[in-house]
């Protein structure tokens, strides 16, 4: 599936790299927030500041390296030119 070629193409890669963006910005934003809740928790502090909070920073990393390599031309982009 591709985009039409010209104006009308161009708006909607725009509009879908708004709310790519969108998305990643509000998830960020829940992942940090609920991140520092868990901080106020006594018992699971230790654990929450060494080993979750690396990886819940990283999530929205993964998501963009997970969806840019997703699509029909997967094994297009993978193999070296």
């Amino acid at each position: 599936m591709t985009l039409p070629a010209g104006f009308a193409g161009d708006v909607q890669l725009i509009t879908l790299i708004a709310g790519y963006v969108f998305i990643l910005c509000k998830a960020s934003g829940w992942v940090g927030e609920g991140s520092e809740l868990l901080l106020l928790i006594p018992s699971v502090s230790g654990i929450v500041g060494s080993v979750v909070l690396p990886i819940a920073g990283q999530l929205p990393d993964a998501a963009v390296v997970l969806f840019s390599g997703m699509g029909e031309r997967c094994s297009e982009a993978a193999t070296p030119a």
